[in-house]
């Protein structure tokens, strides 16, 4: 296969027996196959992934991968390269199951299985049908898993390009802990003075304001994804406290946390279940399309009956003689919960 520019660096689908330890060179995609994974990111709190669960790694990051249970994983690495120049930077990619669960992980699913089995075919060349693939995935990443940064200014020269990725980049990375102005100008070997001056110019909001609005993109994804606690979310999205962050979110989306979760809620029961395609517009549709997606609402649902006939066939009435068919016959009833039983030959000669 022809690896001259291919964005996948490496693509595995392995059995993990035993604890390794990794420092990530790609972007690196983990797809759990079958049993349970730890992912402990350094610095940051393990994690565990079950059976089709998902998450990606930026590169530069060491993390360790303990395996819990018999543990088969899709492991793929992706040139970061190739996602900033046809998506965007891969620190504003936002991609997990476990921390998300509430979210539609199946088009990733679907993307990463067509993938890994023409990446391990060898009988031709699927580079164009994998990168097209690709293509997709990072469409989707950018679309519906992407953190927005918070400039509106941006300088059109690209002069400080490289600069204002660095401070991006570091903020991403630090955005949970307690990190100030003069923290990201040590870092960057320059003033606080300076610093300042070049987030007015360059992002249209102060060091502080900037910070918040990172903080609050992530902590309005876990509110709209998880279940967790209004104060578990303000800590772990960086918060001093739970009032300044109810005072940050209201400013931002004009209600309260607690108040942005009851208008999803009430979002969600209130969505009207679709009108469902009938016979002749589907046969239309299927001779247009090999392939489609299905959203069905289960919101609503009523009682499913698991046996639709009452009545079962036991053949001639002789067999009811038998002890064993009798025994036979019982442990069916208590299986299939039949009320009427068949029978012929009631007389016979």
């Amino acid at each position: 296969m022809q690896t001259i520019d291919f964005p996948v660096t490496f693509l595995t689908q392995k059995h993990l027996r035993n604890a390794t330890s990794e420092t990530s060179e790609s972007f690196e995609i983990v797809y759990v196959l079958s049993g349970t994974l730890m992912i402990n990111r350094k610095p940051g709190r393990p994690l565990t992934y079950e059976q089709g669960d998902l998450t990606m790694i930026r590169s530069g990051t060491n993390y360790d991968m303990v395996p819990r249970k018999a543990c088969m994983i899709l492991h793929v690495g992706i040139m970061p390269a190739f996602i900033d120049q046809t998506a965007c930077p891969e620190y504003r990619i936002m991609c997990d199951s476990v921390l998300e669960p509430d979210r539609d992980y199946f088009p990733i699913r679907r993307i990463l299985s067509s993938v890994s089995s023409e990446y391990m075919d060898y009988t031709r060349d699927h580079t164009l049908s994998i990168t097209g693939h690709l293509f997709q995935l990072l469409d989707i990443l950018s679309q519906d898993f992407r953190i927005n940064p918070a400039r509106t200014q941006v300088d059109s020269s690209g002069k400080y390009d490289s600069r204002i990725r660095q401070i991006e980049e570091y903020i991403s990375s630090h955005y949970k802990n307690s990190v100030s102005l003069s923290d990201l100008s040590e870092n960057l070997h320059l003033t606080p003075q300076y610093v300042s001056k070049f987030f007015r110019k360059n992002f249209g909001s102060s060091f502080s304001g900037y910070l918040n609005h990172i903080r609050l993109e992530h902590a309005v994804r876990d509110i709209r994804y998880t279940d967790r606690s209004i104060t578990d979310i303000a800590f772990s999205s960086g918060f001093i406290n739970v009032s300044t962050f109810n005072r940050n979110f209201r400013s931002e989306f004009g209600v309260s946390p607690k108040q942005y979760r009851e208008s999803l809620r009430k979002q969600k029961t209130a969505t009207p279940v679709e009108e469902p395609v009938q016979a002749k517009e589907f046969a239309a549709l299927s001779n247009l399309i090999s392939q489609r997606s299905i959203s069905v609402s289960v919101s609503d649902g009523a009682e499913f009956i698991e046996h639709f006939c009452p009545v079962i066939n036991i053949g001639f009435a002789r067999n009811l003689l038998s002890s064993h068919f009798q025994e036979t016959l019982l442990a069916a009833r208590s299986d299939l919960h039949f009320t009427y039983v068949r029978m012929e030959g009631m007389v016979s000669g």
